[in-house]
């Protein structure tokens, strides 16, 4: 199978469009999808992506909230990961935060939106499982929607800050969703986007006969691929 891979034709970067890739795995976690490096942006992706349908039944199964959240053994590390995160977007904003106009995109069970709704910001998170948005909204009383961020209900040019936390490496559409995130932001507006480093290097050493450490990324960035791809998309 990896020799298979290997020697017949890459397909041209879903990025820069060029023809200068090579396979470099097999994405364990969807049966059939193929992972490719490109020479000239140095992205990874995923190829054919998976469906709607098969990305909704994993999602489903990977990332179901559990029943009683606050005692799961990851919650308490999560939370503190959410408070640090906070803290470094903190020092980007205006001394108060009253008003601020704030959208995360896929806020989970909102550990980081809470963090700018108790200091005063107007907040509103989107998340399409309904248990993780229910949490959100009893636990912290947040503005949730079950609604997906390229929906035409969301105002365009509204938001001072868009937070997406381990949520871009997701996309299928990573051209298309910065150009979303650029309709949705307010003039001099700040987006947060948090993603794990996964460039080539860092890809090689968690490579072991197929990928499974990143479960359901489609795309893999290193600071150099994420930031040309910023800079390219103004």
């Amino acid at each position: 199978m990896s020799l298979f891979n290997a020697l017949r034709p890459a397909p041209p970067c879903p990025v820069c469009a060029l023809s200068n890739s090579r396979w470099v795995a097999t994405h364990l976690d969807f049966r059939g999808v193929q992972i490719y490096h490109c020479g000239i942006c140095d992205f990874l992706w995923s190829n054919p992506f998976p469906s709607t349908a098969e990305l909704a039944d994993y999602y489903q199964k990977k990332y179901d909230l559990p029943g009683d959240p606050e005692h799961s053994p990851l919650y308490a590390e999560k939370a503190e990961i959410a408070r640090g995160q906070f803290e470094f977007i903190r020092r980007a904003l205006p001394v108060t935060l009253e008003g601020l106009r704030v959208l995360e995109i896929v806020c989970g069970p909102g550990l980081l939106l809470t963090e700018f709704h108790r200091r005063g910001a107007a907040c509103l998170g989107l998340e399409l499982d309904a248990a993780a948005a229910g949490y959100a909204r009893d636990t912290f009383s947040l503005y949730v929607r079950n609604e997906d961020f390229r929906s035409p209900a969301l105002p365009s040019r509204a938001w001072d800050l868009i937070l997406l936390s381990h949520v871009f490496e997701h996309f299928s559409d990573p051209v298309g969703a910065l150009a979303r995130l650029h309709d949705l932001l307010a003039p001099d507006g700040l987006v947060f986007i948090e993603i794990p480093r996964e460039d080539l290097s860092v890809f090689a050493l968690k490579h072991s006969g197929g990928y499974r450490s990143c479960a359901s990324h489609l795309f893999f960035y290193g600071p150099e691929s994420f930031q040309r791809l910023a800079e390219e998309q103004g």
